[in-house]
Formats: C-alpha cells, sequence, structure tokens
C-alpha cells in the first residue's frame, strides 16, 4: 500500500445535540509504524442516557468516504465516558489519498440513540401479547434455549460502505452466472462498492422450527403435511426439533403468493403469510421506528455477515479449496457437506462461532431466503441500497450462505449466491413445493413503496 503521511490540522468538533456533546481531546497518527489514526474523545450527557456517534473525515479534496472495517468501535449505543477510536484508512472506500495533503479534520457528532440497545429481544410465546425489550449487549450467561424458542434476537446494524462480492483470486470465485459449478446453479459475486444508507436489524441466527410455529399459527394448526421437511408443523413443535434451524421456507409462504412479484417495488406482504402475522402482532410494539418486518436484502446480508471483513469467512480466514473436501477455517463457522447429513444439523443454531457483530450461522447450515435475484454480474461501479431486482414465478431468487448437504466450503462463503427456484411445481401447495433447504434471517429493514426506499 502506498505510504501516505496525515498532517492532522484541524482535529477537533464539538457537538450537542440532546443533551449530549463529544469533545476531540487528541488525534495522534501512528507514524511511522503504521498509517492509523487514534482519537481520543470525551462523551458527555445525561447519566443512564446513551449516544450514536458517528464520524466524518475530509481532506483537502473533499470527503473521504471509509468502510465500516475502518473503525476499531462501532460508535452506537455509548454512555457518558472517556473513549479511544482507532481510524484505519486501509479501510477506505477511496481507491487512494492524496499523499500532497497537508490536513485531515476528523468531526464526531452524537445523539441520542434511537434505541437503547445493540440488541432486540421479541418475546413471541404469547400470539396476543408480544413484548420487545433492548439490551446493550449479550447477556452474561449467552443466549439460551428460549431465545431460539420462544424468543427472536436482533442485532441493530449501522449504515456503511463494504466491498459487495469476491476477488477474482478467491477460490470459488465466479465473475458470472455458472449453470452447473460443484452441482449447483451459481451467481456472479464480481467484487464492487455498495453503500447502505439505512440502519437495520437482523437476526443473529436463521429462524427455528418453534420460532416459525410459534408466528404462523395457522400453519402449525391446520395439520398440513411438509413432504419435505418429515412430519406436521404439530410434530414439529412437540419434538426434539423444536430447534433445529426451520426449513423449506420460500417466498409463496412468507410474504404470500399474490406478493411474490411485488419486491423491489414494494414491501408489501400477504396478511396471512408468516411475514404479515407477525407484522400485525408487532404493532405499537416498540420495535424500531420506521422498520417493517422483513427478510434482508443481498446487500444488507452480505454487510451483517461480514462484519467488516473482506474474507472469504467472517472470522477473517481464507477459504482453503476449490473443490470438495474439508476446510478448517470453515469448521469452526457453519456445518457443510463434508461434517453431515440432516442429523449434523439438529440443533444446531448458534452453537457455532459468532462473527465480530454477534450473528451466527452465516455459513452453511441452511441456505438463507432474501429479497432479489442478486443476478447482477459484472458490476464494478458503486452501488447504493441495492434492492437485487425481484422475484416473480418464472425468476429464480438467491440464496445465501449454503447449507448442511450437497454444498461445500465455495458455496458457504461470504460472496456466494447460490440460484434457486423459489416456486417449484406450480400448482402445489407452499407446504410440499419449497425447496428442502432453505431458510430465513429475518430482518427489520426501512419499507419501500413506489419502488422508493421510504
Amino acid at each position: 500500500m502506498k505510504r501516505v503521511v496525515f498532517l492532522l490540522s484541524v482535529l477537533a468538533a464539538v457537538s450537542a445535540l440532546a443533551a449530549g456533546s463529544v469533545d476531540i481531546v487528541k488525534v495522534t497518527q501512528n507514524w511511522p509504524w503504521d498509517n492509523r489514526v487514534i482519537i481520543e474523545y470525551i462523551l458527555s450527557g445525561d447519566e443512564g442516557t446513551s449516544y450514536d456517534l458517528d464520524l466524518s473525515v475530509e481532506s483537502p479534496r473533499g470527503p473521504v468516504k471509509y468502510k465500516a472495517n475502518a473503525l476499531s468501535d462501532e460508535l452506537c449505543n455509548k454512555v457518558p465516558g472517556t473513549y479511544r477510536l482507532t481510524w484505519n484508512p486501509d479501510g477506505r472506500y477511496d481507491s487512494d489519498l492524496d499523499a500532497a495533503a497537508v490536513g485531515l479534520k476528523f468531526t464526531l457528532t452524537c445523539r441520542e440513540a434511537g434505541v437503547p440497545g445493540k440488541y432486540m429481544v421479541i418475546d413471541i410465546a404469547d400470539s396476543e401479547n408480544y413484548s420487545v425489550e433492548y439490551l446493550a449487549d449479550v447477556p452474561a450467561g449467552g443466549w439460551t434455549d428460549a431465545h431460539k424458542k420462544s424468543k427472536m434476537v436482533f442485532r441493530r446494524i449501522r449504515p456503511g460502505y463494504f466491498m459487495m462480492g469476491s476477488p477474482a483470486d478467491e477460490p470459488g470465485h465466479l465473475d458470472s452466472r455458472k449453470s452447473s459449478f460443484l452441482g449447483l446453479d451459481r451467481q456472479g459475486e464480481a467484487r464492487h462498492p455498495v453503500l447502505l444508507t439505512n440502519e437495520y436489524w437482523i437476526a443473529i441466527c436463521p429462524a427455528t422450527y418453534a420460532q416459525i410455529c410459534y408466528i404462523d399459527r395457522r400453519a402449525k394448526h391446520d395439520g398440513a403435511r411438509n413432504a419435505r421437511a418429515g412430519g406436521t408443523i404439530d410434530y414439529w413443535i412437540n419434538n426434539y426439533q423444536l430447534m433445529d434451524p426451520a426449513r423449506s421456507l420460500n417466498w409463496v409462504r412468507l410474504v404470500g403468493a399474490d406478493n411474490i412479484t411485488s419486491w423491489p417495488t414494494s414491501t408489501d406482504v400477504g396478511s396471512e403469510s408468516i411475514i404479515g402475522q407477525m407484522r400485525s402482532r408487532l404493532e405499537g410494539k416498540g420495535t424500531p421506528q420506521g422498520l417493517v418486518f422483513a427478510m434482508p436484502t443481498q446487500a444488507q446480508w452480505e454487510y451483517a455477515c461480514r462484519a467488516g471483513t473482506e474474507t472469504a469467512w467472517n472470522n477473517g480466514t481464507d477459504c482453503m479449496t476449490n473443490s470438495v473436501g474439508v476446510d478448517a477455517n470453515l469448521d469452526l463457522l457453519g456445518i457443510y457437506q463434508p461434517l453431515g447429513g440432516a442429523a449434523a444439523i439438529s440443533g444446531n443454531v448458534c452453537t457455532r462461532e459468532p462473527n465480530a457483530w454477534g450473528l451466527y450461522d452465516c455459513h452453511g447450515l441452511v441456505g438463507e431466503v432474501v429479497y432479489g435475484r442478486g443476478a447482477q454480474d459484472n458490476v464494478s461501479t458503486l452501488e447504493v441500497e441495492p434492492t437485487g431486482g425481484g422475484c416473480t414465478w418464472e425468476m429464480f431468487c438467491a440464496i445465501r450462505g449454503g447449507w448442511w448437504q450437497y454444498c461445500w466450503a465455495v458455496h458457504c462463503r461470504s460472496a456466494a449466491k447460490i440460484h434457486s427456484n423459489q416456486a417449484e411445481n406450480v400448482g402445489k401447495t407452499a407446504e410440499n413445493s419449497t425447496p428442502k433447504y432453505h431458510s430465513v434471517r429475518f430482518a427489520f429493514i426501512r419499507p419501500r413503496s413506489g419502488n422508493q426506499w421510504r
């Protein structure tokens, strides 16, 4: 990397919003050892109140755009105190900074946090009385079985830049769609910058059978047989498979048959769909303002999966194979073909290592349905809040993360996208027409209408 000497001339900024203020005390560049900039600051405000901070960086050429992994701290839900922050210029979106720059300006602003924590827990045990609480961090004892059965946990994700897709030399990389790659239909994953401008929340793990049964009460009681999952809904909720990741989910069950073609024009769903039922029970319960219960977009899924990493796996390691076989790095994160069949996934939600943002099972276990096909190949320019296109009866949608069977390591990478027909065997019921290996990681996102984010 080109070594850049920063002369830090204008270093302090103060913001007084919602009775909070932030003062930059000291800014130091770690030169000549590296380019990192250390920012020490004091956050003042009301005791018991949490604040969100934003850091802007400006060079003589203008604003410096940087990615999520440029900062050593997420700058959200901070309580008053003294802090030390590292800004890493290697995490820029800009291809380079002007080596002749005579000064960089760092501005910290703060505002009262719109929500009181990084995690949101929704209790769904009582269909007539859902409750919502926010947590500043993971509970001392970790997430319990209840958080995977009768509760749902979501992680707050702040906007930012990242590089979507994979570099050409990453094992398994594809620039464009390939109908058969180790037996699966794959989409292109050309690497390009993406800017997410909207905050969202995403589940820490794929939905379990218990959670789907608590949400979809109609499915629980109608006795409809799920031929591919191997039993009725009542069977799943009354037996040990309760903690298994839910499978055989598609757009029909999630958003309703009449709404399968609505994305990306709108986030409308059918009232009897799984997402529709959840939305109706959450009205007035204190979920994040301005967001709706939904699925994540392709870009939102990958941004959250990566959690600031740019490697194949979200723990900062690389894929070790371009073919079949074991990948020791992936073994720590998820369950895939070499680790066994259906028996290997039983009860295994949230049992592997989480990423830096606390998300589990992004690699392997079950494939995750997202909004959009994500079929844009050879994208090289910046995309802002991309939707990834729509899904219809005649189109394939994208599945992210890979799954436990028929998926090798290359299929489970952060960038990998697998084509899936979400309407197999049109005319059959949702229960017996859905792909066997597909689940969903729910999210709260900005609504869309008239093909615009609202």
